[in-house]
């Protein structure tokens, strides 16, 4: 009798498990996606406060760091100019790495929109001239986006 009943509904019920398994499948693909959106936004939380770090352990750099975000510049050939540079460098590398995540599907739409913010709104205003001259080291659809950010100087 049972074998009666998967005979006529082998079919059928292949049919429901092959659907389970895809909703399955499919629900799994979405928790990985979550997690690893996760995980890319702590990574870039994790260099920034790293940065932060290194900032506040050292007052020069901590000064260096308040005048760069005063849009104070220092003369070419300093040693604190060489210090501001790499400081907006290594803010630009977070920025960017945060675009591209955004734009591969692996950051939340509500963190990019903060990086965005933080970075359009108060970084690029206080260093366009770092941008403007050392735009060439990143990728071309992130100097696209920056460029297309109207500078408020």
């Amino acid at each position: 009798m049972f074998n009666d009943f998967l005979e006529k509904h082998s079919e059928r019920i292949g049919i429901i498990f092959i659907i389970v398994s895809l909703l399955f499948v499919g629900y799994e693909i979405s928790e990985n996606s979550r997690s690893s959106k996760a995980s890319n936004h702590l990574a870039l939380i994790d260099t920034a406060m790293r940065l932060n770090v290194e900032i506040m352990k050292d007052d020069q750099l901590a000064k260096v760091f308040q005048d760069t975000m005063d849009g104070v510049r220092y003369p070419i050939g300093k040693l604190d100019n060489m210090k501001q540079e790499l400081l907006l460098q290594q803010l630009y590398n977070i920025w960017e790495v945060a675009f591209y995540n955004f734009h591969k599907g692996q950051l939340e739409d509500d963190v990019w929109l903060a990086f965005r913010g933080y970075f359009s709104e108060y970084l690029l205003p206080k260093s366009y001239d770092f941008w403007e001259k050392h735009r060439f080291m990143y990728g071309p659809a992130f100097r696209e986006h920056v460029d297309s950010i109207p500078a408020k100087m």
